[in-house]
């Protein structure tokens, strides 16, 4: 099998300004963000489509309509 690119994938992550800089200064993904929706993503990544980062505040609103991630479901690390 040879796989040309992933699609997308997103880390979950709880604090979006650390992660931001640890993806973006550690690693040097290219990161960008609109300061309105905070939602930081890139599509500048050689065999990855889309680069973003996805607090878990807002998997838990588009997967359980919720304003937290119930405590009793996996708290999921990212998406492909």
């Amino acid at each position: 099998m040879n796989i040309n690119f992933v699609a997308g994938f997103a880390p979950i992550v709880t604090d979006m300004g650390e992660n931001r800089n640890f993806y973006k200064e550690l690693f040097g993904v290219p990161l960008e963000y609109e300061g309105a929706s905070d939602y930081t993503a890139t599509n500048e990544m050689e065999s990855l489509k889309h680069f973003g980062l996805w607090t878990l505040l807002d998997a838990a609103r588009s997967v359980f309509d919720e304003g937290e991630w119930p405590i009793n479901v996996p708290i999921p690390q990212g998406t492909i």
